[in-house]
């Protein structure tokens, strides 16, 4: 199940906040877009089985629809998957954020 939102713009950098979920695991992706497609940058933030039943109890969503709603509002907080990332490990909920990417935070 996957499920795109089309993130407002701050500046004149269009993105994306992408959130798959493939067994079990959940993957939330921010695209950002350029202006040329070698600069184009997508950033992952993955849980893992046990973290995203963590993430349905701390957002107590009923359905896979609802958490996608909950991240999905909660992230436009942080617009950073980076500050999101610190944001669940402060409550114990742990994710990996891929590495390599200068458009982190």
């Amino acid at each position: 199940m996957t499920k795109t939102f089309n993130i407002k713009n701050v500046t004149t950098i269009h993105s994306k906040l992408q959130i798959n979920l493939e067994g079990n695991h959940l993957v939330i992706e921010h695209l950002i877009d350029s202006n040329s497609l070698d600069d184009e940058s997508s950033i992952f933030l993955t849980f893992n089985i046990k973290e995203t039943k963590r993430l349905i109890d701390f957002y107590k969503a009923s359905t896979f629809e609802d958490l996608f709603n909950h991240i999905h509002d909660h992230f436009i907080t942080y617009n950073s998957l980076k500050r999101y990332q610190d944001f669940f490990n402060k409550r114990n909920i742990h994710s990996t954020l891929t590495a390599d990417c200068a458009l982190i935070d």
